[in-house]
């Protein structure tokens, strides 16, 4: 049966067979993948220490300081029919010196954006009232500028907002123009307007439910060349159908393609065809295809047309993009009267070349169509993320697993695999796999080999504050080891890394160390032996890092533990094959730290004024410290307590000098049960004196 048919039966399909079906439009809206796929980050320069925490299942944002710090999408809108925005949160403002109300403020909202990127007005959603929000980011307005309608949801409980976007417009916001509204920014942060107020915001889902573009015109991406031609197809994608002729010029780069012919898709045999040549050699390409007088399509996916370019010589890019244009042929979709059809969605797409081979990226950008050590370097460089990745290189640089071409994911075994290339130990590849990071792929990404488990640890020790200490890092190998990657994660307010040596067990690997973010607590370890060796049965001592701790150091302890950013956690053998591998991370004792507070309270002059300090660090993962201040001798009880009012840990009690006092919380309850993420109040009460001070925290598994 063809896959089109006369109009009138169309119409009728169209009526009864193929409603308008809503669909999702944000990315990500349920925070099943990392938080990063889908959602943008944004800040003021004021803010110095936001956090995103998210467990695949919703998302927490964290801001303590003055300042905003949010996460956005900006949607294209294509109809306001039945567009209606869910989410569901969870608002947290902490009290503090000024008192809810007046300093931290998490919002779930929504921004209505024209063509020029002007911002027409917003809805937003938070937990305060008498507080001014201003758009975040680029689309934000002078003050009051804009139309904006507040809708005042409950603070510290789940809350569920559903708007019809019409609706909304028409009773809230009626100065907006919905024929304007070319997209629609989803936005979630916290606000906050004092430099020491602290605000949380929770998000299990956000969710933008509308129609879609009705038709979606594609160049499909592809990864094959046939000899010196590459065939470029243009798919159609009609939720309606009524499509009887598609005009539009395919725009190239005259540089790389050339001489491009057209033939119809296998979809529509029994179109018509037209081409225009004329502008090939400014890299433009003219095509009109027509159905018979009287048909139309229905609603389905169509190859229309497969244009074949042949690939200039000279050309030395390895891909190249493909996209719609208006020169010789201007844009349109028409159905069989003639009348222009609207919601169209066009898209480019990356044609592969094959011009060059896997791992030469050297010269940048350009390639000299060999593998040599300077292009081993350079793969090893892209692998500990001391280089940005651009133009085509993306595709050569993921050159490992050899068979597939890439993974989607850039690692060490790239760099190995890079090294046999230089080597000859494997012949050399036409480039081909992956030509963009793959989040799925590396979101499912594991270090699952066929041969033995090799263990990657930390050795801890007993360190002091104010002085230099050193950790090992140690591999238990197998015999079969060729490189090893990996990043250390450990708190930047206790140890600052000094630098990384290789240890005993490694002394002939080259050595890359990513301290980009060490201030922020991560560092990027790659390391390798020479292509073609492996490390020695047993356990190998490969590095050792050295730091100091801090003198500041408020904590008894700290981890050093293992994490995938800046470079992920990986080992391989001589062939670039992963190897299945463990990491260890450790925890670190300060010892003097009992005896450096002890001595920072004898200094001290004897408080005036009972007080309870906020913890720090807060949030915390593992242990907290809190402290508070007598002012005269007296009997103390310092608790913790859960939301709901149940106490579950007693930090201290008993009879207490005046001085300053510093407790540790090991987030344990009292019968030694570490208990879930979440708020907790600490309250300190000198219980012969009727006096009480409360606090909340946050702790994060």
């Amino acid at each position: 049966m063809s896959r089109y048919v006369l109009v009138l039966s169309i119409l009728i399909a169209t009526a009864f067979c193929y409603p308008a079906k809503a669909v999702e439009l944000l990315n990500n809206g349920d925070f099943s993948q990392n938080w990063t796929t889908g959602w943008e980050r944004g800040s003021d320069a004021r803010v110095v220490n936001p956090e995103v925490f998210s467990d695949g299942s919703k998302a927490t944002l964290h801001l303590n300081g003055e300042g905003h710090f949010y996460l956005f999408q900006e949607i294209d809108v294509f109809s306001l029919d039945g567009l209606r925005f869910r989410a569901s949160f969870k608002p947290n403002s902490i009290e503090n010196l000024y008192g809810i109300g007046y300093a931290g403020f998490p919002y779930v909202g929504l921004g209505y954006i024209d063509k020029e990127g002007n911002n027409l007005g917003n809805t937003w959603c938070f937990s305060s009232e008498g507080f001014f929000i201003d758009l975040p980011g680029a689309q934000e307005l002078p003050n009051r500028t804009s139309t904006r309608h507040y809708i005042q949801v409950s603070n510290n409980a789940w809350v569920t907002v559903e708007i019809s976007i019409e609706q909304e417009l028409q009773d809230h916001l009626p100065g907006i123009d919905p024929a304007k509204i070319d997209s629609i920014l989803v936005v979630f942060g916290v606000s906050n307007s004092r430099s020491e107020s602290e605000g949380i915001v929770e998000v299990d889902y956000v969710s933008l439910l509308g129609s879609g573009p009705s038709r979606v015109v594609s160049i499909v991406d592809t990864n094959q060349a046939s000899g010196d031609s590459v065939h470029v197809v243009v798919n159609l994608d009609t939720n309606d159908g009524e499509e009887n002729a598609l005009g539009f010029s395919l725009t190239f780069d005259p540089e790389i393609l050339t001489d491009p012919h057209v033939a119809i898709g296998r979809d529509v045999a029994g179109a018509s065809l037209n081409s225009n040549s004329s502008q090939t050699v400014r890299g433009r390409f003219g095509i009109v295809i027509s159905l018979p007088a009287g048909e139309s399509l229905v609603s389905d996916t169509y190859q229309i047309v497969v244009v074949t370019f042949a690939v200039l010589s000279g050309a030395t890019a390895d891909s190249t993009m493909v996209g719609f244009g208006d020169q010789p042929i201007a844009r349109e979709i028409v159905d069989a009267n003639a009348s222009a059809l609207s919601s169209v969605l066009w898209l480019s797409g990356m044609v592969k070349t094959n011009r060059g081979y896997e791992a030469d990226v050297v010269p940048r950008f350009s390639a000299d169509r060999k593998c040599t050590i300077a292009d081993w370097v350079q793969v090893g460089r892209f692998a500990a993320r001391f280089d940005a990745i651009g133009g085509n290189e993306f595709q050569k640089t993921d050159c490992a697993p050899r068979l597939s071409l890439g993974d989607g994911i850039i690692t060490i075994a790239d760099w190995v695999q890079a090294g046999r290339y230089t080597a000859r130990l494997d012949p050399l590849t036409l480039v081909g796999g992956p030509y963009a990071p793959s989040a799925k792929l590396i979101a499912e990404k594991t270090t699952v080999g066929e041969i033995g488990t090799s263990v990657v640890r930390v050795v801890g020790s007993v360190f002091s504050p104010g002085k230099i200490g050193s950790i090992k890092i140690e591999l238990d190998s197998q015999g079969n080891e060729n490189a090893i990657g990996f990043s250390l994660v450990f708190d930047p307010t206790v140890l600052y890394i000094e630098n990384v040596t290789i240890g005993s067990g490694a002394a002939n690997a080259m050595l890359n160390v990513n301290s980009d973010q060490s201030a922020n607590g991560r560092i990027g370890i790659a390391m390798a032996l020479p292509t073609g060796t492996s490390f020695n049965i047993g356990n190998q001592e490969i590095l050792v890092v050295h730091f100091t701790v801090l003198r500041t150091a408020t904590t008894i302890t700290t981890t050093i533990s293992f994490e995938n950013e800046p470079i992920y956690r990986e080992v391989v053998d001589i062939f670039a094959n992963p190897i299945t591998s463990s990491y260890s991370g450790a925890t670190l004792t300060l010892m003097d730290i009992a005896t450096f507070v002890e001595e920072e309270n004898v200094q001290q002059e004897i408080p005036i004024s009972f007080t309870l300090a906020q913890n720090f660090p807060n949030p915390f993962n593992a242990v907290t410290m809190i402290g508070f201040t007598l002012p005269e001798a007296g009997s103390i009880l310092l608790s913790i307590y859960d939301l709901n009012g149940q106490m579950i840990r007693t930090v201290a009690r008993g009879n207490y000098q005046p001085g300053r006092y510093k407790m540790v919380w090991d987030g344990c309850d009292d019968s030694g049960v570490i208990v879930a993420s979440g708020i907790y109040l600490y309250s300190l009460k000198m219980t012969d004196r009727e006096l009480t001070e409360n606090r909340r925290m946050l702790l994060i598994r």
